[in-house]
C-alpha cells in the first residue's frame, strides 16, 4: 500500500488489508516484485492462506452463529479484534452466508475469499501448539510438517522415532510399490510386474523385508549428515552393499504420508511419484544382484525345481493387509 491508501482503509474498516501475518509473505508488495525476492518465493510454497481443513473452514465461516463453535471462534478468532474478527470480515461474512445478491458476484465472492485466505494465513501464526481440533500446519501444503521436523530433531538426538510416523511412512512405501491399497505396517514389498516395465500395479513379489532393521535386514531411518535430512536405508540382505537409500525431502515425506492417508499417489506430485519409481527400481535391481550372488540359497527358499518355477503373487485379506502366496509355475519342455 501507499501511504495514501491508509486513510481509505481506515475509513472503510478493513485495516486486516494491512494484516502483518500478510505482510510476511509479500501481501503489501506487488505479486511481481514479491516473487522477484527468494523469500517470499520460497514462503509461496507453503501455500499457507490457500491450504485448509474444513474444520478450520468451518470455524471462520460458522463459528460466529453456531453456539457449538462459539468459545474455540471467541478464542481464536473473535479474541483479535484488529486482524481477527474485524467488523469489516464480520460484514463481508454475513453479506455471504445471507445470499444478498451482490454478495454472489464474482467480484464480491472474490473479496470475502481475500478476507478468507487472510484469517488462515493469521491462524497459522497464532494457533497454540496442543490445539488438536484446529493443527496449524493443515493451515499449509505440508500437513505432516510437523511430523517431519520431529523425526529430524528425534535422529539428531539418536532418540527412536514416533511408531506413527514410521508406520505411515511404511503404509504408504508398501501402497506406492506394489500400488495396492494395502494397510501393511509390519513388512515391505519390494514387487514388480514381471517384466522391466515401471508398472505402477505390481503384484509379483520379488523379496520382503520387515519395517525394522533386524539382523541386518530391512528398513532403517537414519540421518543424513551432510543435509541434515532423513533418508529412507533398505538393506535386503546382510552385509554391506545389500542396501539402498532414499533421501527424504520434506516433499517426499509428505507425499508418503499422504498416500498412506488414501490419497492417489499422482494427486499430490508426479514428481515424488516418478521419483520412488525409480527408488523401487533400484532395489529391484539390488535383489536381482543378491539372488545371482547367492543362486543356491535363493533357489531353495523360492522352490525353483527343474521344469516348474515358484512366484510369489500379492494378495489381500480382509481387513487390507496384503501377504504373499507362493503359486508354482510348471514349464513345459
Amino acid at each position: 500500500m501507499a501511504c495514501a491508501d491508509i486513510l481509505k482503509i481506515q475509513a472503510e474498516g478493513s485495516v486486516e488489508q494491512a494484516s502483518l501475518y500478510g505482510n510476511v509473505f509479500g501481501a503489501n508488495l506487488p505479486s511481481r516484485r514479491a516473487l522477484e525476492r527468494p523469500v517470499f518465493k520460497a514462503l509461496a510454497s507453503f501455500g499457507i492462506g490457500e491450504e485448509s481443513t474444513s474444520r478450520a473452514d468451518g470455524l471462520l465461516v460458522y463459528g460466529h452463529d453456531d453456539g457449538k463453535l462459539a468459545e474455540p471462534f471467541a478464542r481464536l478468532v473473535a479474541s483479535d479484534p484488529v486482524y481477527g474478527a474485524t467488523p469489516g470480515f464480520l460484514s463481508a461474512l454475513e453479506r455471504y452466508l445471507e445470499g444478498e445478491e451482490n454478495a454472489r458476484l464474482e467480484s464480491e465472492t472474490d473479496e470475502f475469499m481475500e478476507r478468507l485466505e487472510s484469517q488462515r494465513r493469521r491462524l497459522f501464526f497464532t494457533l497454540p501448539d496442543g490445539e488438536a481440533a484446529y493443527p496449524f500446519w493443515g493451515m499449509t501444503a505440508f500437513r505432516f510438517g510437523g511430523d517431519y521436523l520431529g523425526t529430524i530433531a528425534a535422529l539428531a538426538e539418536r532418540k527412536p522415532i514416533s511408531d506413527s510416523v514410521r508406520s505411515r511412512l511404511v503404509r504408504g512405501l508398501n501402497r506406492v510399490m506394489t500400488g495396492l491399497l494395502i494397510e501393511n505396517t509390519d513388512n515391505i514389498f519390494v514387487a514388480s510386474s514381471g517384466g522391466f516395465t515401471q508398472s505402477r500395479v505390481s503384484v509379483l513379489c520379488d523379496t520382503e523385508v520387515p519395517a525394522k532393521r533386524d539382523r541386518g535386514t530391512g528398513m532403517m531411518i537414519k540421518l543424513d549428515k551432510q543435509t541434515d535430512r532423513a533418508c529412507l536405508d533398505i538393506a535386503l540382505a546382510p552385509g554391506a552393499g545389500n542396501t539402498v537409500s532414499f533421501p527424504l525431502s520434506p516433499v517426499r515425506f509428505e507425499f508418503l504420508c499422504r498416500v498412506a492417508m488414501g490419497a492417489l499417489p499422482g494427486s499430490f506430485s508426479n514428481e515424488c511419484l516418478e521419483d520412488m519409481l525409480a527408488f523401487k527400481a533400484k532395489l529391484l535391481r539390488k535383489a536381482e544382484v543378491i539372488l545371482d550372488m547367492h543362486p543356491a540359497e535363493e533357489d531353495d527358499e523360492a522352490g525353483i525345481e527343474d521344469h516348474s518355477i515358484k512366484l510369489r503373487f500379492i494378495e489381500i485379506e480382509q481387513h487390507g493387509l496384503g501377504f504373499s502366496r507362493p503359486v508354482t509355475v510348471r514349464i513345459s519342455a
